[in-house]
């Protein structure tokens, strides 16, 4: 990486570094967040549905949380 780190860029050059950023990411950000959290993601998850408490036909919105698998 050159010496502008990323979180010092501006403007188009930060927005290419993010979007480089997770580009590199996202293939293994499934397997990672599984691993780093010891498999405990997939009970994060179940636990945040259970909470919405949604009735059939609810709605919810959806957002930036990633995969959302």
């Amino acid at each position: 990486m050159s010496a502008e780190q990323t979180w010092e860029r501006t403007g188009e050059g930060k927005r290419v570094a993010v979007r480089d950023m997770f580009a590199a990411i996202a293939p293994s950000y499934d397997r990672l967040n599984g691993l780093m959290s010891l498999s405990q993601d997939g009970a994060w998850r179940r636990a945040a549905i259970e909470t919405l408490d949604l009735k059939p036909g609810g709605h919810a919105l959806d957002v930036a949380t990633g995969t959302g698998d």
